[in-house]
């Protein structure tokens, strides 16, 4: 973990977090417009949701590039998988919360293949996220993305000033950090 640290912290530093914030001023005059639009209509809006849908977007946008857009097209497979992947069943919370208090359960927990995760969703970003990576890598010259997978991807390619050393990510740590 601390080789994949000193590889990631120089990611974000404000020089490259100031990379993705056209990225997060778009999403916030989408969200913006969305709430005006609905002021002017008089339609309720239930907050949870929408802000839901503004991260959502902020987060797909600044990690993988991707322009969702979840507020109006919430059919998006990455919304999708995303909102799947962080809700799971009541039972599965209570099962994990019972495996925490009592640890002796855990290899039976294991066993049974009992996960906070769906295993279908981590496949899907998985298999998605390691599609983007092999399309980045084949032509470099033509993406030129400003997000957080392209500097991971930077960071396995090759080393300069931010990597510094033969510190390199391999593709199947760029997805595990993807995907957390």
């Amino acid at each position: 973990w601390r080789r994949i640290r000193q590889i990631m912290s120089p990611i974000f530093s404000s020089r490259k977090l100031k990379l993705v914030t056209d990225h997060i001023n778009m999403i916030s005059r989408r969200l913006s417009g969305s709430m005006k639009k609905c002021a002017e209509d008089g339609i309720p809006v239930e907050v949870k949701t929408i802000f839901g849908d503004f991260i959502l977007d902020i987060v797909c946008g600044t990690s993988f590039g991707l322009n969702t857009n979840s507020m109006d097209n919430s059919d998006h497979p990455f919304i999708k998988h995303a909102k799947s992947l962080l809700s799971a069943p009541k039972l599965i919370r209570a099962v994990l919360a019972l495996t925490a208090v009592f640890p002796i359960f855990e290899p039976l927990v294991t066993f049974m293949g009992i996960g906070f995760f769906k295993k279908s969703d981590i496949n899907f970003f998985e298999k998605n996220i390691s599609a983007i990576i092999q399309e980045r890598q084949s032509d470099q010259s033509k993406h030129t993305n400003n997000d957080f997978l392209q500097l991971l991807i930077e960071a396995e390619a090759y080393s300069n000033a931010d990597f510094v050393g033969d510190k390199k990510l391999t593709n199947e740590e760029i997805v595990a950090q993807s995907t957390l």
